[in-house]
């Protein structure tokens, strides 16, 4: 969230002053970095689907690769935010993230959606950094049929329901337990500006129709 706050700020503020680009994701990146967001979250939102960075940092220096995701997620809060300055200012912490992370280098072999999820719940179970309410979600979305994972480092998660069955099991247990959750897709592409949009306003005092301009704004 932090580094689609800032890409979202740097993007709109570049396109006002007029700024290239890269510029705009630059300034993006330090601020999530130096603000104790996080380390490549900017990186990780620059294009669609599953990411795989290959090389820290945003480009030209870091290196990205997208493949496309076409299932639907659900995606859930069950509980406070979780500052990530209090997780990536831990030793211990850090040291279990590094522990729990052997092996995802082979994913850029075959990111695929099965491969990703296999080692998505393998970094959550091995991590360790779910709090009780996360992990209760995480069990009982596994038990009715889906991939269930932390989003690091919050309380919350996203799961992949395997069959339709599955899906409707997990919405029913989601309901009944009144969690704060939606249905999303992976978007097709990275963070961008939306075109400006006319959209029409009341008459005033029975003149005709008054239209303004709406500004870009990042989405």
């Amino acid at each position: 969230m932090s580094a689609a706050g800032s890409l979202a700020t740097a993007l709109a503020v570049g396109e006002l002053a007029h700024r290239p680009q890269a510029d705009r994701i630059q300034t993006a990146h330090l601020a999530d970095l130096f603000g104790g967001g996080g380390l490549g979250g900017v990186a990780a939102i620059l294009g669609g689907g599953i990411e795989v960075r290959t090389r820290a940092g945003v480009p030209p220096w870091g290196r990205v690769e997208h493949r496309a995701f076409g299932p639907a997620l659900l995606v859930g809060v069950v509980g406070r935010p979780i500052p990530s300055p209090s997780v990536l200012g831990s030793t211990e912490s850090l040291r279990r993230i590094f522990e729990a992370s052997e092996g995802w280098e082979r994913l850029g072999r075959s990111p695929t959606p099965a491969e990703f999820f296999r080692r998505c719940e393998r970094f959550t179970d091995r991590a360790g950094l779910a709090t009780p309410a996360v992990e209760r979600a995480i069990t009982s979305l596994r038990r009715r049929g889906a991939r269930a994972c932390q989003a690091m480092f919050g309380q919350s998660f996203f799961a992949l329901p395997r069959t339709p069955i599955a899906r409707s099991r997990c919405l029913e247990w989601l309901q009944g337990e009144a969690l704060h959750a939606v249905e999303i897709r992976a978007a097709p592409t990275g963070a961008h500006l939306l075109a400006p949009r006319t959209v029409a306003t009341p008459p005033a005092g029975g003149g005709s129709d008054r239209r303004a301009r709406r500004k870009p704004f990042s989405g």
